[in-house]
């Protein structure tokens, strides 16, 4: 059963202008004379010069200090008023990078770090430099992928190693990228420095079509065997590594989940629209593992709309003992492997092709 795509300046030095005022006011003679008087106390007594007040100078001295020099100094030694004063740079546009958990959420040992990016970085040297992940603490070498899975969202930058990560464990990233380029005219944002995550079990569930049964291991050993019922040959599960990606939907105008752990499920080409309890998402496009206590043929044959249909029993038991990232793999389905775009399908592609780093190929 399928549901359509789902789719953060200091004063200036005296200008020629004021030194002519100045001589404006008091006469050149008594600018000379206060020159002279004061070069002279600077010969008999350091200190008393330099106790001299007045206002301070960009780049020091003072208005209205006398000068510890001889009044020799011509006033047309000020800056002209006439240089062309420089172009300043066109200020650098800022790339936001935001997680999709807050800090410390529980995740699958499938599940990948993800970060959305906006708008687009076209270049993540820096960035890729600069991050750093630690799994219990000891750096790890995994690898970033830059991807825009959905045409109108934020880029997405994801990182895992070249397995899953370890049961029962802390991934910490640090990402001191603040003010780092992130391409011609842009630069990223510091807002985000660094994040924490905890797994679980290992949990990996294949559902196999050949023998309508799903088979849970639990940190490699053998946990649960469920009965299935998937896509019909119209309307075939596809095949591959699909994770945790929801689990039931939440109320509208609300924050929290439906108790029951229910979907609301359209089809206008079947004509249906069913409220579906015990719901977990595998894929963007809407393939669930759900209750189907209307399909009398589950572990018999598979009759859905591309679903994987469980008992109430089991749906209910899967969903709570289920965690976002947790891993899923549907295979002998009769469908075409998963698209990439469909849902978090890191694992789908190779190590050697991963390490690439997608869009932003090379980093």
């Amino acid at each position: 059963m399928t549901e359509p795509s789902h789719p953060n300046r200091p004063q200036s030095p005296l200008s020629r202008r004021a030194v002519l005022a100045g001589v404006a006011g008091t006469g050149l003679a008594g600018l000379l004379a206060a020159c002279s008087a004061t070069s002279t106390a600077a010969r008999t007594s350091p200190s008393a010069a330099a106790k001299t007040s007045g206002t301070p100078l960009a780049g020091g001295g003072t208005v209205g200090a006398s000068p510890a020099h001889s009044s020799s100094t011509s006033a047309s030694s000020a800056p002209s008023t006439s240089e062309t004063p420089k172009k300043k740079p066109k200020p650098r546009e800022t790339v936001k990078v935001t997680s999709i958990f807050g800090d410390g959420a529980k995740v699958g040992v499938g599940m990948p770090i993800v970060l959305l990016v906006d708008p687009a970085p076209t270049d993540a040297t820096a960035f890729v430099k600069a991050a750093k992940v630690k799994v219990n603490g000891k750096e790890v070498q995994g690898a970033w992928r830059w991807s825009t899975p959905y045409a109108g969202e934020p880029m997405q930058a994801h990182y895992r190693l070249e397995h899953y990560w370890p049961a029962n464990s802390t991934i910490q990233l640090e990402l001191p990228i603040g003010g780092l380029s992130a391409g011609k005219g842009l630069e990223f944002s510091g807002a985000l420095t660094s994040l924490r995550l905890r797994t679980g079990d290992k949990v990996v569930t294949t559902v196999n079509g050949a023998t309508e049964r799903a088979v849970v291991m639990v940190n490699d050993k053998h946990y649960k065997t469920m009965k299935v019922s998937l896509g019909s040959s119209e309307t075939p599960t596809t095949t591959g590594t699909k994770l945790v990606m929801q689990k039931g939907e939440d109320v509208p105008g609300t924050n929290r989940l439906r108790p029951d752990g229910a979907v609301r499920m359209q089809n206008t080409a079947h004509t249906y629209d069913l409220i579906v309890d015990w719901s977990v998402r595998v894929t963007t496009s809407g393939e669930y593992l759900h209750a189907a206590p209307w399909n009398s043929e589950i572990g018999q044959v598979s009759t859905s709309d591309g679903c994987t249909n469980l008992s109430v029993h089991n749906a209910k038991w899967y969903y709570h003992f289920s965690n976002i990232g947790d891993v899923v793999i549907h295979e002998h389905t009769g469908g075409d492997p998963i698209g990439l775009w469909n849902g978090y399908t890191d694992w789908n592609i190779p190590w050697a092709t991963y390490q690439k780093g997608g869009e932003l190929s090379p980093v």
